[in-house]
């Protein structure tokens, strides 16, 4: 978002303004900001909630990849688990 925000070239007040609201993540309110131009402001937030949708977006592949991370793990130990009961079956044959 830091990159984005660079590129608007705001005047180092506003740049503090909108520094000190990116704390608050999705929350950031910079309607208040008296040193951005109305049109700074439209940008600023469609930055901010690009920003904050591009990490939710990232988070949300991760906790899929790692559920079928989780999914392929649980399939190959009861494959394994299948294979050793058969094994034990047919030794006792």
């Amino acid at each position: 978002m830091r990159p984005g925000l660079d590129r608007l070239s705001l005047s180092a007040t506003a740049r503090r303004e909108v520094d000190a609201e990116l704390r608050k993540i999705a929350g950031a309110d910079v309607s208040e900001a008296a040193s951005l131009a109305p049109s700074q402001r439209r940008d600023v937030r469609t930055l901010v909630e690009n920003g904050f949708v591009g990490a939710f977006r990232l988070v949300m592949l991760s906790a899929a990849g790692l559920a079928l991370v989780a999914a392929a793990f649980g399939f190959a130990m009861a494959t394994e688990r299948r294979s050793a009961r058969k094994t034990r079956s047919n030794l006792r044959d």
